[in-house]
C-alpha cells in the first residue's frame, strides 16, 4: 500500500518544499512503525525536533504526521551524506482536513533545506521508501547503503 505520495515540489535557493498526500487512514505514525523507524534509523530519535511535547523526535513520533516523519528522515539522509553540515525543515498543513478527507488523503506542506537538488530529491525517494517498506512489512536494504550510494552521487556534476 502506498501511504505517502508527492504531489508537488517546489524548490527554492536552499530549501524544497515538498507537498505530500498521506493516506487519510494511516496519516499518523502509530506505536509500532515508530519503534521500527527508530529500531532502523536510531540517531533519527536524537534529533532536535521544536514542537510541544519534548526537545528530540524520539519523544514526539508517535502520534505524528507522516510528512513530519519524512521531514525527519530527510534531515536525517541528508546529514548522514554531508555530516558537516546542519539541515532544519518545517512540516505544517497545506490544506484542512475537511477538504481532503472525502478523496482518502492528507495534505500536508514540508521544507527542508538542501545543498544539491539530485540529493534531496533521491533522499525523498528513500524516505518513502523508508516509510512504505517498513509499513507495509518489507524488509530494507542496510540504512548505510542508502547513504554510500547517496555520497557517492554527489561526487557527480
Amino acid at each position: 500500500m502506498n501511504i505517502i505520495k508527492v504531489k508537488h515540489i517546489h524548490f527554492k535557493k536552499g530549501s524544497v518544499d515538498f507537498e505530500l498526500a498521506c493516506d487519510f487512514d494511516n496519516r499518523k505514525v502509530s506505536p509500532k512503525l515508530a519503534k521500527l523507524i527508530l529500531d532502523y534509523v536510531p540517531s533519527i530519535g536524537e534529533q532536535i525536533c521544536v514542537n510541544d511535547k519534548s526537545e528530540y523526535f524520539k519523544d514526539e513520533i508517535v502520534g505524528t504526521e507522516l510528512a513530519h516523519l519524512v521531514e525527519h528522515l530527510l534531515i536525517e539522509i541528508q546529514g548522514s551524506v554531508y555530516k558537516n553540515h546542519v539541515f532544519k525543515g518545517h512540516t505544517s498543513w497545506a490544506d484542512e482536513i475537511a477538504n481532503t478527507k472525502a478523496h482518502g488523503y492528507t495534505l500536508m506542506t514540508t521544507n527542508v533545506d538542501y545543498l544539491e537538488s539530485k540529493i534531496v530529491v533521491h533522499a525523498l525517494k528513500e524516505a518513502i521508501y523508508i516509510v512504505t517498506s517498513i509499513y507495509n512489512g518489507k524488509s530494507l536494504r542496510p540504512f548505510s547503503d542508502i547513504i554510500n550510494d547517496l555520497q557517492d552521487l554527489s561526487k557527480f556534476n
